[in-house]
C-alpha cells in the first residue's frame, strides 16, 4: 500500500513509541497498520473522568486534540485504503 509522506510523518508523530506501526508503514503494510490504528482509537479513552480530572481548559483540549488527530488518522487510513482497494 502506498503511504504519502507526509501521512507516514503524522502517523510516526502521533505514535512516537511504536516502533512496529512505523516499520509497517514504512514497508507499505495495510491491515495490521490499519487494525493497529484502529485498536489504539477505540482504546483511547476519553471518559468523564478524565475531564473531571483536568488542571485547566488547556490541558483537557491539548489532550482532546492528540485523541482527535489519532481518530483522523485512522479514517485517513481507511479512505487511503479503499482508494487503492478500488484501483
Amino acid at each position: 500500500m502506498f503511504y504519502p509522506e507526509d501521512f507516514k510523518a503524522r502517523v510516526k508523530k502521533a505514535y512516537p513509541t511504536y516502533d512496529l506501526i512505523h516499520q509497517k508503514i514504512e514497508n507499505g503494510e495495510d491491515f495490521p497498520v490499519g487494525i493497529r490504528l484502529q485498536e489504539i482509537v477505540v482504546s483511547q479513552n476519553f471518559s468523564i473522568k478524565k475531564i473531571l480530572e483536568a488542571v485547566s481548559l488547556e490541558d483537557l483540549q491539548d489532550e482532546a486534540r492528540e485523541v482527535q488527530e489519532k481518530v483522523d488518522l485512522y479514517f485517513e487510513w481507511e479512505k487511503l485504503f479503499h482508494q487503492q482497494e478500488n484501483r
